[in-house]
């Protein structure tokens, strides 16, 4: 059984996810390898196609990846163990209300985007991004409510 989950709660901690995130994205856009940014380009190649194809369990699968990969690359181990205690809450909320509340395209693209950045080693395009895949989720998160 899959106990409720406070919204409120949810956004509290999105607003602390945020911070880390953007921790965890310029790491990895500053300390990704040539193998990191190449997964990370092939991920979000990837998603697009599950977006397009509605296949919501593969986009889940290389979300997942995707999240992985990010703790890998940033090579930042307080960020890890912040993000990593804050990810099993937000993918549990996103898995009971994204059918519902989310667009598997616009999600996908927001994660892609944020992959492609990391891959270019593209800073200012990587937090971008990165803000625009937080603005998504806390819009999923406050949709729920509505």
């Amino acid at each position: 059984m899959i106990s409720d989950i406070n919204v409120g709660e949810k956004l509290l901690l999105l607003e602390v996810r945020r911070e880390v995130e953007r921790v965890v994205v310029r790491g990895a856009t500053k300390r990704g390898t040539e193998p990191e940014c190449a997964a990370f380009v092939r991920i979000a190649t990837d998603m697009d196609q599950a977006a397009r194809h509605g296949d919501d369990v593969a986009f889940l699968r290389l979300d997942r990846e995707f999240n992985d990969l990010c703790l890998v690359a940033v090579r930042n181990p307080y960020a890890v163990k912040s993000l990593q205690l804050m990810q099993p809450l937000s993918r549990r909320f996103w898995f009971l209300h994204y059918q519902s509340a989310s667009d598997l395209e616009e999600s996908a693209a927001a994660h892609a985007a944020v992959a492609r950045a990391i891959a270019a080693n593209d800073e200012p395009a990587a937090m971008q991004a990165d803000d625009g895949l937080m603005d998504h989720i806390e819009q999923v998160t406050r949709s729920t409510v509505e």
